[in-house]
Parts: structure tokens; sequence; C-alpha cells
């Protein structure tokens, strides 16, 4: 059971499923991972009633705890080793879509507002890597790749590494041109799995209470003798 309920965190692509909005995410990350783990099936098949009920200890629990893998193994782990974009691997983006069009922006914003009208809709939070004003920065200069390039040779020479040292080739959008887009099963093969925690073995300890010396009967003087 440890292993199917870990497979099912791990097929996540979501914090976590809200129920029951997210039911059907959740749903497809069952069945994701009965394909991916067929020995398995019975047993996630079987978990699926009990995650689906919000009120279930269980439903709660993996809740609880589907939202710290997902960070962990994408947000922290597969972003920071493919970094195609800063803005395109940041907190809920998606790398393998580069950008939206203006009609598409409206309509999920439309969608959004008919299934979540009272989510929070906010451009910085305490998860998020870079601020919003950073991010804009980002994505204006990969829009003026000459002009970056100028900047950056201009700054390597003003401020020149010391003897012994390399200069740094990074920074230059043209250093990224060429680089394949960020594939689903590249940022999928690159999470962490959930793994249980297992207790150490031999007795447990309890930290011993430190015993404490009476308050003195009256307080000290503070003003010199």
């Amino acid at each position: 059971m440890v292993d199917a309920l870990a497979e099912i965190i791990a097929s996540f692509h979501v914090y976590r499923s809200y129920l029951p909005y997210g039911k059907d995410t959740l749903v497809e990350a069952v069945e994701r991972a009965a394909r991916t783990r067929p020995e398995l099936e019975p047993v996630i098949k079987a978990l699926l009633p009990l995650l689906l009920e919000a009120s279930h200890e269980l439903g709660r629990r993996f809740q609880q705890t589907s939202g710290m893998v997902m960070a962990k193994g994408v947000e922290d782990t597969a972003f920071f080793r493919y970094t195609r974009l800063g803005t395109l691997t940041e907190v809920g983006a998606d790398p393998t879509e580069f950008a939206l069009t203006a009609p598409g922006f409206h309509e999920r914003m439309v969608r959004r507002q008919a299934l979540l009208p009272l989510s929070m809709t906010t451009l910085t939070t305490h998860d998020t890597k870079r601020s919003e004003d950073t991010r804009a920065r980002i994505s204006a200069i990969s829009e003026a790749v000459p002009e970056w390039e100028a900047f950056v040779d201009r700054m390597q020479e003003l401020a020149r590494f010391p003897t012994g040292h390399s200069q740094p080739s990074y920074g230059k959008p043209s250093q990224v041109r060429g680089r394949p887009a960020v594939n689903a099963s590249r940022v999928t093969s690159s999470r962490l799995p959930a793994k249980p925690a297992t207790p150490p073995a031999g007795p447990s300890r309890t930290k011993r209470s430190k015993r404490r010396s009476p308050p003195p009967s009256t307080p000290p003087s503070i003003c010199p003798s």
C-alpha cells in the first residue's frame, strides 16, 4: 500500500486534488500510476474511492503530503536541473508551454472565474523563486538578445575576474539558442520519489527535561553598589 500511495503522489502534476474540484486530476494521477506500476494496479485502484473522500482521514493526509512531494520533486529539483528560461521554471508554471496568446489567456481566466471564483490570483507569494518584477525583466531581456549580449560583454570588460580565475561564459541568450525545449517526460523523470520515513532501530529516546534552579527570592540589584 505504501508503494501504491507513493506512486500516485509521484504522478501528480499539481500540489493536491483540492476536492471536489480536482477529482479529475486525482483520477488521472491514479491511472498514470497504474500504467507506470502495473503490478500495483489492484492496490492503486482500490485506494481511489478512499482518496476521493475529502472527509476521510486518508484523503486528508494524502492532500497534505502530495504538495510537499510535488514542490520538492519538480519546482526545487527538476526546474533547477533544467532552466531554459527562468520565467518558465517558476512555481505553478509549465516549462513545456513557452507562452500564451492573448485570447488563450482570457479563455483561461474565464474558465477560472467560472470554476474557482473565490480563488486567489497573485503574482508573487512566499513560494515563488523570483518576484514578478524580476520575471518581467527576464522576459524582456529574452526579447532583446543583441542588446543584452553587448551589455554582458561590456560588463565583463569593466569587471574582469582576478588572475587565475576563468571568465564565466553564462548570461548570453545566444548560448542557450538551439537548446531543445524541455519535454514533459524529462520533467516527470526528475521528480523525487515519495519514500515513507523509516523509524530508527532500537529503543526510542526521550529527551530529559533539564532541572531548573528555583528563582531567587529577591531579584538581583541592577544598580551599582
